[in-house]
C-alpha cells in the first residue's frame, strides 16, 4: 500500500555485482562509483532505461562487450489476453533483448477472475511457439516443459475475489514467443 501511495511501481533491490538475474551490476564490475553502461547487467540496463526513458546519456557508454553477446532492443508493450480455465491472463511484453543468439523476453502478468465466484487457488498454463528456458519468475511457482509454462499461485496471492485480479507476477524466458489465443 505504501508503494501505491507514493506511486512506486518497481523496486530495484539488488545493487550488487553477484551473478544473479536481479543484480544491477555485472559480476566483473569492481567499482563503487562512476558506473558506465558496460558495468550494468541486463537488469541494470533495463532499470536505467526505465528510469530515464532514454537509450543514451553523456555519462553512459554503449555496451560493446563481446563476452556476453547481448543486443538490447527497445522495450515493447504488447498486452494480450489468454483465456485459461475461467481465469483471464493479461500478459504484457515489457522488454526483450538477444543474448547469445537467443531472444529473451520479459512479461508481466495480471490474472483476472471474471466470474461471480471467488477463486481460492489458481493455476495457468501458457504456450509458446518453441521451447523456452525460464531464467526468472516472480509471485508464482513456475514449471517449464518444452513449449509449456505452468504457473501456480503462491500462498499470499492464491485468492482472487469475484471480479477481482492479481497482478505483479511475471517472468523472463529465452526461446519461443508467447502464443496469444
Amino acid at each position: 500500500e505504501q508503494m501505491d501511495l507514493y506511486g512506486i511501481s518497481y523496486v530495484a533491490w539488488n545493487l550488487s555485482n553477484k551473478n544473479e538475474t536481479s543484480a544491477i551490476l555485472t559480476p566483473s564490475c569492481q567499482k563503487t562509483s562512476g558506473f558506465t553502461q558496460a558495468d550494468l547487467s541486463h537488469s541494470g540496463q533495463w532499470l536505467y532505461k526505465m528510469l530515464t526513458r532514454s537509450h543514451s546519456a553523456a555519462s553512459v557508454k554503449p555496451v560493446t562487450s563481446s563476452t556476453h553477446n547481448i543486443r538490447q532492443t527497445t522495450a515493447i508493450r504488447k498486452p494480450a489476453a489468454v483465456a485459461n480455465g475461467g481465469i483471464q491472463v493479461t500478459a504484457n511484453l515489457i522488454n526483450q533483448w538477444e543474448q547469445n543468439g537467443q531472444p529473451v523476453r520479459q512479461y508481466t502478468l495480471t490474472l483476472t477472475n471474471p466470474t461471480a465466484i471467488p477463486i481460492s487457488d489458481w493455476a495457468v498454463t501458457l504456450q509458446f511457439q518453441t521451447p523456452i528456458q525460464l531464467s526468472n519468475g516472480w509471485n508464482g511457482n513456475y514449471a517449464v516443459s518444452g513449449q509449456t509454462l505452468r504457473i501456480t499461485s503462491k500462498d499470499y496471492n492464491a485468492a482472487i475475489p469475484a471480479g477481482g485480479s492479481v497482478g505483479d507476477a511475471g517472468f523472463i524466458a529465452s526461446g519461443g514467443e508467447l502464443i496469444f489465443s
